[in-house]
C-alpha cells in the first residue's frame, strides 16, 4: 500500500467513517513502517486536541433577551387584541375568529422555537469535536444522569463480577498470561511485585524479571521456583501504545485497577468535572483528557467497555500513560 492510500484510510477511521478491516490493518502495518505516514497519523491525533468555536456568553444573553420579548409581546396580543393596530376588524370577517387564536398560538411557538434554536445553537458550538450533542430541551437532568451510571455500572458488576488476573508494578498494570512460565533465559531484574496473586493470604513480595532488554513481558517467581507471566495492559492511539496505571497497588487478583490519586472520581459519563472527551482511540473507544492537558499526559477511558477491551469491562474509569 502506497502512502496516499495508507493515510486516507486512516484518516476516514478517525473520522469515524466505515473502513474495510482488512484495508485498515494494512494501512497501519504501512503506517508502522513508514516515519513519513507516522508523522501524519500524529498531526491527526493532535488536530484532535484543538478547542473548537465557543459563543460567548454576552451574545446568548442578547438573544435570550431577545426571545423573551417576542414571547412577552404575543402573549399582549392574545390579551388584548384590540390594542394591536388593525386586529379589531378581525373577528368581523368570516372565519377570522376562529383563525386568530391560531394564529397567536403558532406565534408563541415560534417564539419558544427561537430560544430553543438559540440555545441549542450556541451548545453545539461549545461541544463541537465531541461524540453527539445533547438536545436542548429534552436533556436528562443531573440526578437522571447519574441514576443512568449507576445503572450501567451495576450492569457491568453483574456481568463481571471480578476482575482479571492483574497485579501492579511501579503502579503500571500487568496481566497473567501464563500460570506455567518458563524460566526467563536472560533474567534482567525489573524489581519486585507485591501480590498474593491467586492465593488467599497475606500478600508477600515477590521478584519480578524481563526477558532481557523486552519489557513487554514480566516473570514472576513463585515460592516453588515456578513462573508466572504477564503482559503490559497497553491500548493504542494514534498508532501509539499507552499502558494502563492504577491508583492503587493490586495485591491479589480479581482486583480492579482505579484512577491515580490525583484525579476525582468524575461525576458524570461524560467526565465532567474531571476529564473532558478528546477523541477515540485505534479501536474506536472513546478517549478523554484534562481540561486544558495534552494527551501526552495521558488519557482516561470511561467505565463499562466491553470484555474484550483493553479495560476489560472495569466498572470504574481507567488511566493509561503513554510508553516510552
Amino acid at each position: 500500500m502506497d502512502c496516499l492510500s495508507a493515510c486516507e484510510i486512516i484518516s476516514t477511521a478517525h473520522d469515524r467513517e466505515l473502513v474495510d478491516a482488512d484495508l485498515l490493518i494494512e494501512a497501519r502495518a504501512h503506517v508502522a513502517e513508514c516515519a513519513e505516514c507516522r508523522a501524519f497519523v500524529r498531526a491527526l491525533a493532535r488536530s484532535a486536541e484543538i478547542p473548537g468555536p465557543q459563543a460567548p456568553d454576552e451574545l446568548l444573553d442578547r438573544l435570550l433577551a431577545a426571545s423573551a420579548q417576542a414571547a412577552a409581546a404575543t402573549r399582549e396580543a392574545v390579551a388584548a387584541p384590540d390594542s394591536v393596530p388593525g386586529t379589531a376588524q378581525l373577528p368581523t370577517r368570516p372565519g377570522v375568529s376562529q383563525w386568530v387564536p391560531r394564529f397567536t398560538a403558532f406565534a408563541s411557538a415560534a417564539a419558544v422555537l427561537l430560544i430553543a434554536l438559540t440555545a441549542g445553537s450556541v451548545a453545539l458550538l461549545n461541544s463541537l469535536g465531541s461524540q453527539q450533542a445533547e438536545d436542548s430541551l429534552s436533556a436528562p437532568t443531573t440526578a437522571e444522569r447519574e441514576d443512568a451510571t449507576s445503572e450501567t455500572a451495576a450492569g457491568v458488576l453483574e456481568s463481571q463480577i471480578t476482575a482479571p488476573a492483574y497485579i501492579t508494578l511501579n503502579g503500571g498494570v500487568w496481566v497473567l498470561v501464563d500460570s506455567a512460565g518458563v524460566v526467563p533465559s536472560k533474567p534482567e531484574t525489573a524489581g519486585v511485585v507485591t501480590s498474593s496473586l491467586d492465593e488467599a493470604g497475606v500478600p508477600v513480595e515477590r521478584e519480578a524479571f524481563f526477558e532481557g532488554s523486552a519489557t513487554d513481558t514480566l516473570h514472576v517467581r513463585l515460592a516453588d521456583d515456578r513462573y508466572f507471566t504477564f503482559e503490559r495492559v497497553v491500548r493504542s492511539y494514534g498508532l501509539r501504545e499507552y499502558g494502563l496505571v492504577s491508583g492503587i497497588d493490586i495485591e491479589s487478583f480479581g482486583t480492579w485497577p482505579t484512577l491515580p490519586t490525583r484525579f476525582a472520581t468524575p461525576g458524570d459519563q461524560d467526565g465532567t468535572p474531571t476529564f473532558r472527551l478528546l477523541s477515540f482511540d485505534d479501536r474506536g473507544t472513546d478517549i478523554f483528557i484534562t481540561p486544558g492537558g495534552s494527551v501526552e499526559d495521558g488519557f482516561a477511558v470511561a467505565p463499562g467497555t466491553g470484555e474484550d477491551d483493553p479495560a476489560a469491562g472495569n466498572p470504574g474509569w481507567t488511566w493509561w500513560e503513554p510508553l516510552e
